[in-house]
């Protein structure tokens, strides 16, 4: 009955059907009587309908009901005892509707269910006791909803869950006991959320996960022991996130990981070791890093073999000499670091007269690029000045407006990399 513009259920069909589809119709609620004289069904399809209203119990006569598809309507809340005492469910899918409520008490009595779809809807809290219902739960979709916290209480009664998807939600933080209520969970999907950090044994209560992924998150920083006993790993995606750094050891507790992913952060070096006791490794993405190609290379470059496809994947970014090289193909002998140094002028456009501006300029050479530190005549971090008056720029320019006697004075200009440490000085009159 798909497409045939219906405004509500047919009650003209033979009672002993056994599937019943009524996909892009005009239905706009389900009703207790709309549905109970088909007894036999296996099999309800009422997607892309304008469903906003199922009446508790609208699904009570359906023992037989194994798949049970609501995708694509209007519907705001579950209601408690909407989908209840349907012993022989198996599917149900209730994914892009507009829920942001599901009350408690909502599934139960579905000791058969083994996939929960509520992918797409406007979800930002559900009850600890929301899939108290359904033991046998495998696979729940919660991804593309509006969660940002993670309560652990919700897996409570989910022993049997192998793989839960929370992509696209407004996910911030993730502790080790999040998920400690599903230790048999194999794969875990985590991608595009706003996560920054991974602690250590965030998932140390999942021995069996084998797939896990963290794309598109804000990720800057990976604490060792973030991923410990996670012996069963075999897949790990990291991409798309702004991770600086792996220090070594960060996954010698994954001896079954296979394929690694971490194209598109910010590593700009490899300590040698980051990927040794890794014995089934079979692939790492690492291109679209900003890869620096200096003295912090050499010992990884060194023991570069060829006989890793990701070392042909390092392609550097720093210094300019050395861009769209391949680290394989430089000799590590002139790798090198260079100690920063530092001079401080007077920019072209500075009026020293109270009110107007100051532009001073941190000229700075050095191999890796240094950072830079400028200490105002107050001995305050420019950086740190809340008032919005001084401007501090990547590229060492100083912008200090509305001038006043106090910013007269000694300006430092410092500047530092893995080679040393210099500063240079400029008294303002």
């Amino acid at each position: 009955c798909d497409r045939r513009s219906l405004g509500s259920v047919p009650q003209d069909l033979p009672t002993s059907i056994t599937s019943l589809r009524l996909a892009h119709n005009d239905i706009t609620s389900l009703s207790n009587s709309d549905l109970s004289r088909y007894k036999s069904l296996t099999r309800l399809i009422a997607t892309f309908n304008q469903i906003s209203i199922v009446q508790p119990g609208a699904f009570s006569n359906l023992i037989h009901l194994e798949i049970l598809s609501l995708d694509n309507n209007p519907l705001t809340s579950i209601q408690s005892g909407t989908v209840s005492n349907l012993p022989k469910l198996k599917e149900l899918s209730l994914g892009n509707n507009h829920l942001s409520n599901i009350q408690p008490g909502a599934f139960t009595n579905l000791p058969n269910l083994v996939q929960l779809a509520l992918s797409g809807n406007r979800l930002s809290d559900i009850p600890p006791d929301a899939f108290a219902g359904v033991p046998s739960l495998g696979s729940l979709l919660l991804n593309r909803n509006r969660l940002s916290n993670i309560n652990p209480d919700l897996f409570s009664n989910l022993h049997a869950l192998l793989s839960l998807s929370m992509s696209l939600n407004g996910i911030t933080n993730i502790n080790s006991d999040t998920f400690s209520k599903i230790p048999a969970l194999r794969s875990l999907d985590l991608d595009s959320n706003q996560l920054t950090v991974i602690h250590p044994g965030t998932f140390s209560s999942l021995p069996q996960l084998k797939y896990l992924e963290m794309a598109n998150n804000k990720i800057s920083n990976i604490m060792p022991g973030a991923f410990s006993n996670l012996h069963q790993l075999e897949d790990l995606e990291l991409m798309y996130n702004h991770i600086t750094e792996i220090q070594p050891g960060t996954f010698s507790d994954l001896p079954m990981l296979q394929d690694l992913y971490l194209r598109h952060n910010q590593m700009t070096t490899i300590q040698p070791g980051t990927f040794s006791n890794l014995p089934k490794l079979r692939r790492v993405k690492l291109r679209n890093n900003p890869w620096h190609c200096d003295c912090r290379m050499v010992a990884f470059r060194r023991r570069m073999t060829e006989s890793h496809l990701f070392e042909n994947e390092i392609i550097c970014e720093e210094p300019g000499n050395f861009r769209g090289q391949k680290l394989q193909n430089i000799d590590p002998e002139i790798l090198i670091c260079v100690k920063p140094k530092v001079e401080v002028q007077i920019g072209k456009h500075s009026t020293l007269l109270r009110g107007k501006a100051l532009h001073l300029i941190c000229k700075v050479s050095g191999i890796p690029k240094p950072d830079i530190m400028v200490i105002l005549p107050s001995g305050r971090n420019a950086t740190a000045v809340p008032d919005g008056r001084i401007t501090v720029n990547e590229n060492g320019s100083i912008i200090v407006r509305d001038l006043t006697k106090t910013d007269a004075g000694l300006y430092v200009c410092m500047a530092s990399n893995h080679a040393g440490s210099t500063f240079a000085t400029l008294s303002i009159e």
